[in-house]
């Protein structure tokens, strides 16, 4: 394992060959002494940083900001968990995968873009993100997974954008200030509880495409 300081931070890294293709490149893999906010390099040693590794900023209470490069594609799980600082991070459009609960507890947490090109993205991504205020869906996610917002209790309003297929379980339970969501005409089916615990939730239109709406007790009932 190897180090490098950026921004007052040591990052510490990996250089991996990519078995199918013989390039190699970087994976973030660690940090420490982390303050303020980071911009994470595209580059080291020559190669292209293209992995953000699991937990690598886990429990970074320092950190209020991340700057992360188009050469990245992969966000792995729990990457930022417990950064109860984070403030706000820019998802590049390279990006095409973001692992499960890759930003969860991340409290602070109230910009977040999640570009099109994003094709999937693990369980409980951005639960208990209680300063999201709005989220878009991109166009490229086919499934919102389970718990992907749940306990964003701030969270006042949703746009998911025409391509996405289905919202899956609880993906927005206990979203209790939530208000509207936008339902493109793409979406034909809605998880159990998808919207439980939504206090407020009063704007939503249900378009024709959905041909299934499951709660626990198999009723049709969002």
């Amino acid at each position: 394992m190897c180090e490098i300081k950026i921004d007052g931070a040591t990052l510490e890294y990996e250089v991996t060959t990519n078995c199918n293709t013989a390039k190699q490149y970087v994976s973030i893999v660690g940090a420490r002494d982390v303050h303020g906010h980071i911009k994470i390099p595209a580059e080291i040693e020559g190669f292209p940083v293209k992995c953000i590794a699991g937990c690598t900023f886990c429990g970074c209470k320092g950190l209020t900001g991340v700057t992360i490069p188009d050469s990245v594609g992969w966000i792995g799980e729990s990457a930022f968990t417990a950064a109860t600082n984070l403030n706000h991070v820019k998802i590049p459009k390279s990006v095409r995968g973001i692992a499960e609960c890759a930003f969860s507890c991340c409290g602070k947490l109230w910009s977040v873009e999640i570009p099109e090109g994003v094709m999937w993205i693990g369980f409980s991504a951005f639960v208990m993100c209680y300063s999201l205020v709005h989220v878009t869906i991109p166009s490229t996610l086919e499934s919102i997974p389970r718990w992907m917002f749940s306990d964003c209790c701030n969270l006042l309003s949703v746009k998911i954008s025409p391509g996405v297929r289905s919202i899956d379980e609880e993906a927005f339970s206990d979203c209790r200030q939530l208000m509207s969501v936008t339902i493109p005409d793409s979406v034909t089916s809605i998880g159990k509880n998808a919207f439980s615990g939504c206090r407020r939730f009063v704007g939503v239109r249900m378009p024709d495409s959905i041909t299934r709406i499951r709660d626990e007790y198999g009723e049709i009932v969002v």
